[in-house]
């Protein structure tokens, strides 16, 4: 999945997702050959979502520094900014096949956020996984997703049933 457009004016809505709001505002010209450019968008840590302003500078290898994070009403909002700035991060939610249970797809989410750049990845892993029935809500369906350190989770109970 591509990763946020740096020169967009964007804000969320939903689960999170960031959607453009606005045409690209003008960029500044920084010393050292980098160019500065503002986003907007809400932080998400908390249902006050303040709305931010976040300067980010970019170098000519295309790495992004956040300089500047205004809007924040709180120290988390700071550091939403900076990590939807250099890492995104979202809890996946989808479904995974299950064999011999009274419902054929059973919801499952991360225990915690993944890199979104590591989304489409995670999904074609859980593409070709099924699992047998019962599985209780909680219950750990893939361990360590990618690497990440984060457990793929059900999300219901499934119970077995006998197919004829």
């Amino acid at each position: 999945m591509a990763e946020p457009n740096p020169t967009s004016t964007t804000a969320s809505t939903g689960a999170g997702a960031n959607e453009p709001i606005a045409e690209p505002l003008p960029e500044k010209e920084a010393a050292d050959d980098m160019v500065v450019r503002t986003q907007r968008f809400h932080c998400t840590t908390c249902p006050s979502e303040c709305a931010l302003t976040v300067e980010v500078a970019e170098d000519a290898t295309g790495a992004l520094r956040v300089i500047s994070v205004q809007g924040n009403r709180c120290p988390r909002g700071k550091i939403f900014a900076e990590q939807e700035i250099t890492c995104p991060m979202r809890i996946l939610a989808t479904t995974v096949v299950v064999k011999n249970g009274d419902e054929r797809l059973l919801p499952v989410r991360t225990d915690n956020a993944i890199p979104r750049a590591l989304h489409m990845q995670a999904m074609e892993l859980v593409r070709h996984a099924s699992i047998e029935a019962p599985i209780h809500m909680g219950d750990v369906i893939m361990n360590d997703v990618l690497g990440t350190g984060v457990d793929l989770i059900a999300s219901m109970d499934v119970a077995r049933v006998a197919r004829t």
